[in-house]
């Protein structure tokens, strides 16, 4: 058992995200009992168990949507071949499991309330991601989703604190050019890099704020991570479809680069 903790500790540590199984009932004939464990980490491997077959296996599928939704499960799990919740075992018991996130979720951070700030936040939640966004203007905050965290804050004071990691994705669609500058200079000239960063703009707009970066001595290789103008090109016009472009973008990132699949 001392392993399992231990493992749940290096995993927070490192930043990952993994999920806890325990068993809190069983009933009937069950190779799994009260108290057993299984750890699942992100990438689908296990240590521990809750009662091996297909009632891990079960728990193991079940534990990778609450590690990309971030939201605990409590399953009922039937050990007979037909009927509700059944996994095809010949058992014939009954095993309740309670499935917890472990570690830090995918987070969008959106510098900006505005039209395209607004329907980002909701298309971020409809996607299970953490959403915050941060923005000085109270009535439009006020706008932004329920579910997303709303912070009042000057952007440029919210980035030189915010400590982004690489489950951070950060957008920066706030409304005047001198604040996307700054936003964006807060986070090139720290060593640890947000998972994505991209700023909206035109060409000219990004080229402009680039090169003054590079003047400043930002090296070429962090300015070549921002994704600017940002979105994919799909041909978005208004803020929702921007929107989507963006999410898209972000998810296709996080994709290649971890080698996700659902």
């Amino acid at each position: 058992m001392l392993d399992i903790y231990e493992e749940v500790v290096k995993v927070l540590k490192e930043g990952g995200r993994a999920a806890l199984a325990t068993v809190v009932e069983s009933q009937g004939s069950s190779p799994a009992g009260a108290s057993f464990k299984m750890l699942v980490r992100e990438d689908g491997t296990t240590l521990g168990t809750v009662g091996g077959g297909g009632l891990e296996m079960s728990v193991c599928q079940m534990a990778q949507d609450v590690i990309l939704s971030g939201e605990p499960k409590l399953v009922t799990l039937n050990l007979t071949e037909e009927g509700e919740r059944a996994i095809g075992a010949l058992c014939g018991g009954r095993v309740v499991v309670y499935i917890e996130p472990l570690g830090k979720n995918h987070t969008v951070v959106i510098y900006g309330a505005g039209h395209v700030g607004c329907a980002l936040a909701r298309v971020s939640l409809a996607a299970g991601y953490e959403t915050v966004v941060v923005d000085p203007r109270p009535d439009l905050l006020n706008a932004v989703p329920e579910k997303a965290v709303r912070v009042l804050r000057d952007y440029e004071e919210d980035a030189a604190l915010r400590d982004a990691c690489e489950r951070d994705h950060v957008v920066i669609v706030t409304p005047q050019h001198t604040r996307d500058y700054e936003v964006l200079r807060a986070y090139v000239i720290r060593d640890r890099f947000p998972g994505y960063l991209g700023m909206i703009g035109s060409r000219r707009k990004v080229r402009t704020i680039m090169e003054r970066l590079a003047r400043e001595g930002v090296p070429q290789e962090k300015l070549g991570e921002v994704k600017a103008p940002i979105g994919l090109e799909i041909g978005a016009l208004t803020a929702g479809e921007i929107a989507v472009a963006i999410m898209a973008e972000i998810i296709a990132e996080r994709r290649q680069r971890r080698g996700e699949k659902d």
